[in-house]
């Protein structure tokens, strides 16, 4: 029975280095208090760097104004990184409130976002960091 628990811990560990990792918002309209979505809608992350900013991923908002967007850890290595000497494994990470393409919000920058130490962990999202709700005036 050891070795079950030994080799499940193994396998875990190599499934988390190979995983993707996810980020949430939720995003209510400033007046009404509203979810805000439906067609047209769209949030993009990135992950912010000295000249080439990473995108990491886009997605829609459910009925609740909330947008899950999962990436690969790869995808923080795609710009001119802050440190070439050393792989990026914390990102600087923002997002935009998209409307048909125009945007309408950008969030502030959340510097040297550590999964390891902050993300919360589940066998159907791998490890999700949730930068709660922001209050956007869509208006």
């Amino acid at each position: 029975m050891a070795n079950f628990f030994k080799n499940l811990l193994l396998s875990l560990n190599i499934t988390r280095l190979e995983q993707h990792l996810d980020v949430r918002v939720k995003l209510l309209n400033k007046t009404s208090k509203a979810p805000i979505g439906g067609e047209g809608y769209t949030v993009r992350f990135y992950d912010k760097d000295q000249r080439d900013n990473d995108f990491l991923g886009e997605g829609s908002l459910d009925e609740a104004g909330v947008a899950d967007v999962r990436f690969h850890p790869k995808a923080m290595q795609d710009g001119f990184e802050d440190n070439n000497d050393q792989q990026e494994t914390t990102p600087d990470i923002y997002f935009e409130l998209l409307k048909d393409g125009k945007v309408l919000f950008t969030s502030a920058v959340w510097d040297d976002v550590d999964y390891e130490k902050y993300a919360s962990f589940d066998l159907q999202h791998g490890q999700v960091i949730d930068f709660g709700t922001f209050l956007i005036d869509v208006d």
